[in-house]
């Protein structure tokens, strides 16, 4: 697998865990609200937590995607460097 399709699978992992399930939560939860067995204040704080706890692990994610080319552009100044 290459850097790019590596990249490009990153990003619609981003966009289906930040745009996509948040949409669908709060479809669901408006029929749970519907049904009196959840409340508006509980739908949002859960869609606030499961963005708080999503956002950290998508940055760690994107770290480990981007290490090896990081650490390849590093050998590649050092070896520039003791030129």
């Amino acid at each position: 697998m290459t850097i790019w399709r590596a990249v490009n699978a990153q990003d619609l992992i981003d966009s289906l865990i930040t745009i996509i399930i948040p949409i669908i939560l709060t479809y669901a939860s408006v029929h749970l609200i519907f049904d009196n067995k959840l409340t508006i204040g509980s739908m949002l704080l859960f869609l606030s937590i499961f963005h708080f706890f999503i956002s950290p692990v998508l940055s760690l994610c994107d770290f480990g995607l981007k290490l090896n080319q990081n650490l390849k552009n590093l050998s590649l100044v050092s070896y520039t460097i003791n030129l």
